[in-house]
């Protein structure tokens, strides 16, 4: 599999992957960050970022996925000239 990062497209075989997940009743967020493989970084034992916007000088692709499980319920009453 190929992954878009900073450096270009590279195999996710030359990456170390990290997911972290929060999920509750109402959504699921999934955090996949990926960074050079042999990455040394204390930030990853730590959870300390090193830099400004990057847990390491070897991050290159973050992205977050949310899903929302439960959409709330709601009703609107009035006319539409209430609302303009």
């Amino acid at each position: 599999m190929w992954v878009s990062t900073r450096l270009g497209e590279m195999r996710e075989s030359a990456l170390q992957k990290r997911v972290d997940v929060l999920e509750d009743a109402d959504r699921r967020i999934e955090a996949v960050e990926y960074c050079v493989r042999g990455c040394l970084g204390m930030a990853h034992v730590s959870g300390v970022a090193t830099g400004l916007g990057c847990f390491c000088p070897d991050h290159v692709h973050r992205s977050v996925h949310v899903t929302v499980k439960q959409v709330p319920e709601f009703t609107i009453s009035g006319t539409l000239a209430d609302f303009l």
